[in-house]
């Protein structure tokens, strides 16, 4: 059997991974994260050296005190 090999093109991959078709993918993800963590957190995307990141964080204090006290987050992620 003959083996194969692939070759990636870096550039290629690392465009499509910062493409604004990925940015919306990866936001409408975190809203939906942010939604289940309830009122209080909010969304974001940004572009990186590699690829685009999602986050999702606290807006305010008592987002932040529920957080701490419940794991919403980790919860709203699909975690423990």
């Amino acid at each position: 059997m003959a083996r194969v090999k692939i070759v990636l093109n870096d550039p290629g991959i690392r465009e499509f991974l910062n493409s604004s078709h990925v940015q919306a993918m990866l936001l409408s993800r975190a809203r939906g994260v942010a939604g289940r963590a309830g009122s209080g957190y909010i969304a974001d995307v940004q572009a990186g050296k590699r690829r685009a990141h999602a986050r999702v964080e606290t807006q305010t204090g008592q987002a932040r005190r529920d957080n701490l006290a419940n794991n919403t987050l980790l919860k709203a992620l699909g975690g423990s």
